[in-house]
């Protein structure tokens, strides 16, 4: 016995409207997940080294950018100011710590010079200026005998 159909599939035309919906939101999600959202910051460039070794104990960081401003703890700072904000930033640890400077390529060796010198006023045993790693994929040798690729 064979059933009369009342339905046939896909008759009429094609809806496009339930697809564009999702495309859009698919669309909306994807910029604001991507890089076009502002990120706060100062864009700094620093140099590539490799082979370096890292650091122990407290670390301060200052930021030195391309125009010569200094930034200390996320804020444009002066020099003296700097050097008060590093007593007392050693006066709470307790201990002797080490400045970084995130100094970008542009800048003089002669800004970075006097910076390491005033945090040396100010009680810093050791400023280190910051490196990006090389941007190969290879992993690091910290060791001097390693053979070195042409």
């Amino acid at each position: 016995m064979k059933f009369p159909r009342q339905n046939k599939p896909f008759r009429g035309s094609f809806d496009f409207a339930p697809y564009m919906g999702v495309f859009f939101l698919f669309i909306i999600f994807v910029v604001l997940q991507s890089s076009v959202v502002y990120q706060p910051g100062v864009q700094v460039d620093l140099p590539r080294a490799e082979g370096l070794p890292g650091i122990e104990g407290p670390v301060l960081v200052a930021v030195v950018d391309a125009t010569g401003q200094i930034f200390y703890d996320n804020q444009i700072i002066g020099e003296k100011a700097l050097q008060t904000a590093l007593r007392s930033e050693l006066r709470r640890l307790g201990q002797s710590a080490t400045l970084v400077i995130q100094a970008d390529g542009n800048v003089k060796y002669d800004q970075l010079l006097h910076l390491s010198t005033l945090a040396r006023e100010a009680g810093v045993q050791k400023a280190l200026l910051a490196t990006r790693p090389p941007p190969t994929g290879e992993p690091l040798t910290l060791s001097t005998n390693a053979p070195r690729k042409p």
